[in-house]
């Protein structure tokens, strides 16, 4: 039903300067688009045939975010269906928690007697000792003998289980796989710790969701999205399986919970890359997700230089050969897709800058590496029409950043991720090397475009704490005045415009909806955000306290809160 609002402050970014625009009144039509946006007596005027006119009494306005890098099913199975170790303070509270998740909770995967239990969230560098826990940890709990336990790391780039998991994969080889690492005692014992491509054994013994579980885990990230303002979700790595069940839930005529999904396809899930298809009003199937390393806080991402406080460890190259990770990416491009590539360790950036390079530049010079990078880029414009992106660009080197804006990437990272971490960032690179790390502002500054997500449920998919991180690099605790630690390199908080733009328009321009997505102007989709606080002036610490999202609308579609005293 279209309708008109008036007296609202609202505030969105220009489709060309990306400044951002006044306006007090706008009209939504039946079709889900905005007709204008202005003055309440030119929005009245544009649209004299509309009849219902909400007060907005003052609230702020303005275009609903996207999170340009998470993973909906791994969120949705994270608020039902599996153990939730996020905010564990110690090894003794993670395993305390399943235990009593496993005597509460049904279903569980698998067969009564093999049954398995699978959860995630905890991260060793919050613990008191900074150490891995172990299988002898959980085995300490008779109680879950009986079960195969995996718990995924917070990254997901490294997974805890009990003995009776490990069994499932006996014997386990003495070589670690390359771009994989399992943890061992001493005496060459594992752990239960397995790193990255380690865990691949294991992990495909864990049952597959079934697809009414894996719609209900869409179902509930949506829902968990929308509360937080978000109307586009950018999912990084979607099989086979979560592609079928995306485009059940979003065709389902009962859908309360609506979400713009920009699917990025698992590359090592497919044989070959699979013909593009349609977009839909809320899907799109155009890009492909690869890894190139691990996780900083697991070590396995991939640095040049050994781990300051693991000085045999350079981490994991998921293919060790350039030449490899070159093909993938060449093969994806041909078929039409937009690469994204996840990249943390400053070797992995740089591999992936070389691959992208080879991969886009016909006449360079290839070595054994993938490329030659001091040869001028022969075709740019071409990247720039390919919109090749890096996933996280987490710690780059001074030399390479340049290459960012050459090849003109999208650098997608997460701004939580460097206030979540920053506490032990330092002992794992060293100073010498932490200026690399989380590099938004220089990117800014480099006319590199950004866009942030949450990476969620690695974080949750908050876009409001992404921008009090973004413009103040500290971690704050709700309704506290002062941060309980930063700034940290403040250097690269960036404007409270750029870290906006970031979530909506620049979002936008990282899936090709820029045209449709990411502002409020006439012929865009009517995807906004009702606030109870100017989020462009507030001081920073009222961000999600005195300022936070009261309602959230996709299509001109209520999917959050009562605003304006709307149903």
């Amino acid at each position: 039903m279209a309708f008109v609002v008036v007296h609202a402050l609202c505030r969105f970014p220009d489709v060309v300067s990306r400044e951002w625009l006044s306006a007090d009144s706008f009209a939504v039509g039946d079709d889900g688009r905005f007709l204008a946006v202005g003055t309440e007596a030119k929005v009245r005027a544009a649209c004299p045939g509309i009849t219902k006119v909400v007060d907005a009494g003052g609230l702020h306005v303005i275009p609903g975010f996207f999170d340009s890098h998470l993973h909906l099913v791994d969120l949705g199975t994270s608020l039902f269906l599996s153990v939730d170790l996020a905010g564990c303070s110690c090894i003794a509270e993670a395993c305390r928690r399943v235990a009593d998740w496993a005597t509460t909770n049904r279903p569980r995967r698998g067969s009564p007697g093999r049954e398995w239990i699978v959860g995630g969230g905890w991260d060793h560098n919050h613990w008191p000792n900074g150490e891995f826990p172990t299988a002898r940890d959980l085995d300490q709990f008779p109680e879950l003998a009986q079960f195969n336990i995996v718990l995924f790391r917070v990254d997901i780039h490294a997974v805890w289980c009990n003995s009776t998991a490990l069994r499932q994969i006996e014997p386990i080889p003495t070589v670690d796989t390359p771009g994989g690492k399992v943890v061992r005692y001493p005496d060459g014992t594992p752990t239960g710790i397995l790193i990255d491509h380690a865990q691949g054994p294991l992990v495909a013994k864990i049952p597959q969701l079934t697809f009414e579980e894996r719609c209900l885990s869409l179902k509930a990230a949506f829902s968990e999205c929308n509360k937080f303002g978000v109307v586009g979700a950018h999912d990084a790595y979607v099989d086979q399986d979560t592609l079928t069940a995306l485009k059940h839930v979003l065709t389902s005529p009962d859908l309360t919970n609506k979400l713009r999904v920009y699917s990025m396809l698992a590359v090592n899930e497919y044989k070959a890359p699979p013909p593009l298809e349609p977009s839909t009003e809320l899907l799109t199937v155009r890009a492909c997700k690869i890894l190139s390393d691990g996780a900083l806080g697991s070590r396995g991402a991939a640095l040049f230089k050994p781990y300051s406080d693991d000085p045999k460890n350079t981490g994991l190259l998921l293919y060790p050969d350039n030449r490899d990770l070159t093909s993938v990416v060449r093969k994806w491009i041909q078929a039409g897709y937009q690469v994204c590539t996840h990249a943390i360790g400053d070797l992995a950036n740089h591999n992936v800058l070389d691959a992208y390079t080879a991969a886009t530049t016909p006449a360079a010079t290839t070595s054994a590496s993938g490329v030659d990078h001091s040869s001028p880029l022969q075709n740019p414009m071409a990247c720039q029409n390919l919109r090749l992106r890096i996933e996280h660009s987490q710690i780059v080197t001074d030399a390479d950043l340049p290459r960012f804006s050459s090849l003109n990437l999208i650098a997608s990272m997460q701004p939580t991720h460097c206030t979540s971490d920053m506490g032990w960032v330092t002992s794992r690179v060293g100073p010498e090397r932490e200026h690399e790390c989380y590099r938004w502002n220089d990117f800014h500054k480099s006319g590199v475009r950004l866009c942030f997500g949450s990476d969620s449920p690695v974080e949750i998919p908050d876009p409001l704490a992404g921008i009090v991180s973004a413009t103040s690099r500290c971690r704050w605790k709700q309704g506290q005045s002062q941060p309980v630690l930063g700034p940290w390199h403040s250097d690269q908080c960036v404007s409270r415009t750029t870290a906006l733009n970031a979530y909506t328009i620049d979002a936008a321009y990282a899936s090709f909806l820029e045209q449709q997505c990411g502002t409020m102007h006439p012929g865009f989709w009517a995807d906004f955000v009702v606030l109870s606080g100017d989020l462009l002036e507030c001081p920073v610490e009222e961000i999600g306290n005195k300022v936070r999202v009261i309602g959230t609308f996709v299509g001109g579609h209520l999917v959050y809160g009562t605003p304006f005293g709307m149903p």
